[in-house]
């Protein structure tokens, strides 16, 4: 967890609130599955996978920045 020590405030409420749209969003696409609307299922999911894209940028930034 040093990894998070160093990361700056504004990163740290970002990642913050990927995770919570992430998991907000599974568990949109699980229930959007469960009801048979796949287009709405594919939106999500192309959206999971921008905020994981984001998520992996940011920790990316922050191990180069803190090397």
């Amino acid at each position: 967890m040093r990894q998070h020590q160093d990361i700056a405030q504004e990163e740290r409420e970002r990642l913050t609130e990927i995770r919570d749209l992430l998991l907000e969003r599974v568990i949109e696409h699980r229930e959007a599955i469960a009801r048979g609307h796949n287009e709405y299922a594919e939106a999500l999911d192309d959206e999971i996978k921008e905020l994981k894209r984001e998520k992996e940028n940011i920790m990316k930034w922050v191990t180069v920045g803190s090397a």
